[in-house]
């Protein structure tokens, strides 16, 4: 008798288990219907497993974050390059022991075809407000904007009224990646840990002249570090939680 209830036990939970996979595409399959609605074209959405950052450092955390990823097709950028930045993103902020949680990885074409920024606070300002839902930060990834690489909105600033739907983004365009700039900053420098500094340090402001840190802007003396204060600062920002605060 107790040997084929364990069968049936089996069974019932084998049955369970088979349709997780079912119902998790089932709940993907929504939400790209809610991105298309909103106007993002043929949109794909991936989970990412953020284990893979960290597989060979371990690092010991005590703060989490979830993101949002926004890939624009028709912009030069893949996803692979992206993903690859990303675990120098994981890195830095790793010696804050802060992990990235969820990563939400949408690929899409932008709404109106507006891949090409003419300034911040326009272009940008349209598509973040048809974003559904979704945890921020949020980087999107884009093709040009003239004189600028990438930037940020945080949360409060005194030179402008910032809209709830852009604050805590990020904007990334094509020439971050490109060889050039890769060759003028320190080799695990990536500016999608800058942005997020801005915006997790609810700050525009940079580090002093001639200080040599992940928030300077300057080319020589940009490099991957955050220091005791900033870190501290970092994981007082709303979005990001204890781990275990649950």
């Amino acid at each position: 008798m107790i040997r084929q209830n364990v069968k049936t036990f089996a069974l019932v939970l084998s049955l369970v288990l088979s349709l997780v996979p079912i119902r998790a595409q089932e709940a993907v399959e929504k939400e790209e219907m809610v991105w298309e609605n909103a106007g993002f074209f043929k949109p794909k959405i991936e989970y990412i497993d953020t284990n893979r950052f960290y597989r060979k450092s371990k690092p010991v955390f005590t703060h989490t974050f979830d993101l949002t990823l926004v890939m624009f097709r028709e912009t030069g950028w893949e996803k692979k390059v992206i993903l690859k930045r990303l675990k120098k993103l994981a890195d830095i902020y790793a010696q804050c022991g802060i992990k990235i949680g969820k990563i939400k990885f949408v690929t899409a074409g932008a709404p109106d075809e507006m891949i090409d920024f003419s300034r911040p606070g326009y272009r940008d300002q349209k598509i973040a407000q048809q974003v559904p839902p979704t945890p921020k930060p949020i980087l999107f990834y884009f093709r040009s904007i003239p004189k600028l690489n990438a930037y940020a909105w945080v949360e409060h600033s005194d030179n402008e009224e910032i809209s709830d739907a852009i604050k805590n983004t990020a904007w990334f365009s094509l020439s971050v990646a490109m060889l050039l700039n890769k060759r003028i900053r320190h080799p695990n420098y990536v500016s999608e840990a800058h942005e997020l500094g801005h915006i997790l340090l609810d700050s525009l402001e940079h580090t002093p002249e001639g200080i040599e840190n992940l928030m300077s802007d300057n080319y020589d003396h940009v490099n991957d570090q955050l220091t005791e204060e900033q870190c501290r600062k970092i994981k007082s920002h709303h979005l990001v939680t204890p781990i275990g605060s649950d």
